[in-house]
């Protein structure tokens, strides 16, 4: 018998995250609030230091393992040269334990489960699905088709935000240096005047005396705040309120509800290319959705799938799919081609965040340089106030 403790947004989500992982339960109850806070931070230093491992790496090893798995190299052979070519120390380790597992008598699916950091449950569901039909090596190969174009668009998503992230620090690093090396002079001079200055220019010296004597307050801060969000973002309450929040809000709200379209759509037609029903297939898709409140739409669909609805009208009896996809999945169900839909579904979406990324970018850029121009214009003037008002006074 094992005793554990798993996170999740509720004891019902638990239950169900235990079960796909093929646990049988004897009891389960929630944690005493010691213990969460306990838990919650030892998981946040953990999320701060702990090696991840990509997920573009992990499409590539998904890759040569279903090569060797389809040039009939038993899981075993496999994995030991799998162990040898990796370089990633960490990465070594993980595949060395499930060796070990699979060397005992367990299947891979279930020594994957020792690792859900890595191996998600979708891709142990693939993973099982593969053993149980003799087609793991397929399998594998969809599984490293559907993480490569996931590691895609995240590439995409990273890529475009190098600029702006670059411009943004260097903004910081300027004003920065303002408060901390240019200020200061004027402040000497300021002080050999003996004038009274204006609200503003106090106000900034303020600031600069603050940054150059506990600069540590802000690095606390900072990390303070950092954790303390990881933390409230815990509560499911909250989180689903958020994440309403974020498909409200312009442009971004249809990049978010793009991207979980996208990768449900392509995640979904994989798990049915793999044989897996219907609804055992959307069940296992509800793990790769990050949005609550559309987590909470699917699980309202798998309902109506169980009481006989077609997919497209337990879709339809909540705003999830736009009328677009909508009509696609419908059309694919009558059709009997949903499988190749849902891919279409799921290109069509990607084509769309590409877009609505290159847009936001046109907006991101001009509004950075704005505030920052803002803020050291701010600077500037308010050392000119009170260098004129000096001027004034000596004369």
């Amino acid at each position: 018998m094992l005793k554990g403790a798993v996170e999740s947004s509720s004891v019902e989500v638990a239950i169900s995250q235990l079960r796909q992982q093929g646990y049988t339960l004897v009891d389960i109850r929630p944690a005493s609030s010691s213990a969460q806070a306990r838990s919650a931070l030892k998981q946040d230093l953990a999320h701060l230091f702990r090696k991840k491992i990509g997920s573009s790496k992990l499409a590539v090893l998904t890759q040569q393992f279903a090569t060797l798995i389809n040039a009939g190299i038993p899981i075993d052979r496999s994995l030991e040269i799998l162990v040898r070519a990796t370089d990633q120390s960490h990465f070594k380790v993980i595949l060395q334990d499930l060796l070990d597992g699979v060397k005992k008598g367990k299947p891979l699916s279930d020594a994957m489960g020792a690792h859900p950091e890595v191996f998600a449950p979708f891709y142990r569901s693939m993973v099982h699905a593969g053993e149980q039909s003799a087609t793991l090596g397929q399998v594998l190969a969809r599984v490293a088709e559907i993480q490569t174009r996931l590691a895609e668009i995240k590439s995409t998503v990273i890529s475009s935000l190098v600029y702006p992230s670059i411009l943004l620090i260097a903004s910081g690093l300027s004003v920065l240096l303002l408060m901390t090396y240019v200020v200061p002079r004027f402040v000497e001079m300021f002080a050999e005047v003996g004038t009274d200055l204006p609200f503003s220019t106090r106000m900034l010296m303020s600031v600069s005396d603050l940054l150059r004597s506990s600069w540590w307050i802000f690095l606390l801060g900072a990390v303070g705040a950092y954790l303390g969000i990881r933390r409230v973002m815990l509560n499911p309450a909250i989180r689903y309120r958020w994440d309403c929040l974020k498909l409200r809000l312009p442009l971004f709200g249809r990049m978010t509800l793009a991207t979980e379209i996208s990768r449900f759509s392509r995640t979904l037609a994989t798990l049915l290319a793999s044989g897996i029903p219907l609804l055992a297939a959307t069940a296992i898709v509800r793990s790769t959705v990050g949005n609550l409140h559309l987590l909470a739409i699917l699980e309202e669909a798998e309902g109506a799938l169980k009481a006989g609805h077609s997919f497209s009208q337990a879709l339809s009896r909540k705003e999830f799919f736009p009328p677009m996809a909508m009509q696609m999945i419908s059309v694919g169900e009558e059709s009997g081609e949903l499988q190749m839909m849902l891919m279409r579904v799921a290109d069509e979406y990607e084509k769309e965040l590409n877009a609505l990324i290159k847009r936001a970018l046109i907006l991101i850029e001009p509004l950075i340089i704005l505030v920052m121009g803002l803020v050291v214009g701010f600077v500037v003037l308010s050392m000119l106030a009170a260098v004129f008002g000096i001027h004034d006074v000596v004369r």
